[in-house]
């Protein structure tokens, strides 16, 4: 299934501390990929409707309902024991799965997103019992991208380097980080030409980044209005999300 052992994980993390991320290709078996593209074919044919599962879209991508419930190959992926190890080398603490999604992405002309550190997280707020973001800015936490299609175009764009100064920039304050881009321009590495099994790992807390826009330029492509964003109906990448945070009051990963 993978294709790294716990061998790679010492050139893997000494790659984020340096970059702020690192990819992997490839980092899951192509058999394997494929196995978990066809588990999910079906359920991204509809939208979720009276809890139904599907998917549910907001902007130009589509996320799949309950993504855990389609097989186990795709709870294998985020219980894998050597990339939990590898998460809790890199947090020097037990660590718990906080976030998982398989989503698809597709061209817009207008939906981009923002650049932003993921150091956020929903916490209800007991006097108003109303949950809001609060910025975290002490945890040090991995996220996993595996790509389960081909990344020709509006592959994820990071900052190299900025998990060393992002907290200066912001002041631990600030998520998204539109304003200071003409200051880190020169080192955005956009993750194109990725083949489907490759993986990108990330800090979520200190590196910069955000999905590069994708604007249509293959002449096939025929636009569509879908829930007033404008979205091509081609897609551009399949992938899974995994966000592990440290869980110091945890004795074990789950």
């Amino acid at each position: 299934m993978l294709a790294f052992d716990e061998t790679a994980i010492g050139s893997i993390l000494e790659t984020i501390e340096e970059r702020g991320f690192a990819i992997v290709s490839p980092a899951f078996q192509d058999g394997f990929i494929a196995r978990v593209c066809r588990l999910i074919e079906q359920p991204f044919r509809s939208k979720t409707v009276n809890g139904e599962l599907g998917f549910v879209q907001y902007g130009c991508r589509r996320f799949l309902k309950n993504p855990l419930t389609w097989g186990k190959e795709i709870i294998d992926v985020y219980t894998n024991p050597v990339l939990i190890e590898l998460c809790e080398r890199y947090s020097g603490s037990p660590v718990h799965l906080t976030s998982y999604r398989i989503y698809q992405t597709y061209a817009s002309r207008s939906d981009r997103m923002d650049w932003h550190v993921d150091n956020k997280t929903m916490r209800l707020d007991e006097n108003t019992g109303v949950s809001r973001t609060v910025i975290e800015s002490e945890e040090k936490s991995l996220s996993a991208m595996l790509f389960l299609t081909n990344v020709v175009d509006g592959g994820l764009e990071v900052v190299s380097g900025s998990n060393k100064w992002s907290q200066e920039m912001t002041l631990g304050r600030a998520e998204m980080l539109n304003e200071w881009e003409n200051e880190f321009r020169e080192k955005v590495v956009t993750c194109n030409g990725l083949r489907r099994g490759a993986m990108i790992l990330f800090d979520i807390e200190l590196s910069i980044e955000r999905d590069h826009l994708f604007l249509g330029r293959y002449g096939w492509c025929c636009w569509a209005n879908i829930n007033r964003h404008e979205c091509l109906p081609v897609k551009l990448f399949c992938l899974i999300l995994g966000i592990w945070r440290t869980c110091p009051k945890c004795s074990g990963a789950f």
